[in-house]
């Protein structure tokens, strides 16, 4: 019914906060961020997956 199981594509870390680009096995994609809290991936985006990857990525550079 649900399709939970994702394959990383590409991870990216801001500061203390981990964001990971991942697909499903149906190709939809989603940025997902890891919680310390429960100790596992929480999907962050679903929709304007691209956009908001491509947003991280730069702030990502711009911090350096």
């Amino acid at each position: 019914m649900f399709d939970n199981e994702y394959n990383a594509i590409e991870e990216l870390t801001l500061g203390d906060s981990q964001y990971q680009l991942a697909e499903s096995s149906k190709g939809v994609q989603v940025i997902r961020t890891w919680s310390t809290l429960s100790k596992q991936w929480n999907v962050l985006y679903k929709t304007s997956v691209a956009k908001h990857w491509d947003a991280l990525v730069k702030l990502k550079a711009k911090k350096g």
